[in-house]
């Protein structure tokens, strides 16, 4: 075997020794975040629960002003009508 291909092949493996030991520390840095967020994350999960379950109402909230629009816009119908029945009255008495 050639001795250039020797040198050139522990030149290269000489530089992949030294990114690696240079990337460790970015690696370990990434799993120790990884592992706050986690810890994190179980301590939150029960507020967010009932932060989802108290506001389940607001949608029902909404639900009830649409019908009470509808109420409403019946009344105001029925008050018309009522106003022009008493009219009529008026006019056969």
């Amino acid at each position: 075997m050639d001795d250039s291909v020797l040198i050139a092949w522990g030149i290269f493996l000489a530089l992949a020794y030294v990114l690696t030991l240079a990337v460790l520390p970015i690696l370990f840095g990434v799993i120790r975040a990884a592992n706050r967020i986690a810890r994190g994350s179980a301590r939150t999960l029960p507020a967010a629960v009932g932060i989802v379950n108290n506001t389940q109402c607001i949608a029902e909230l909404r639900t009830t002003e649409m019908v009470g629009g509808e109420i409403l816009n019946t009344a105001q119908a029925l008050v018309g009508g009522a106003g022009s029945i008493a009219d009529q009255l008026r006019k056969v008495v």
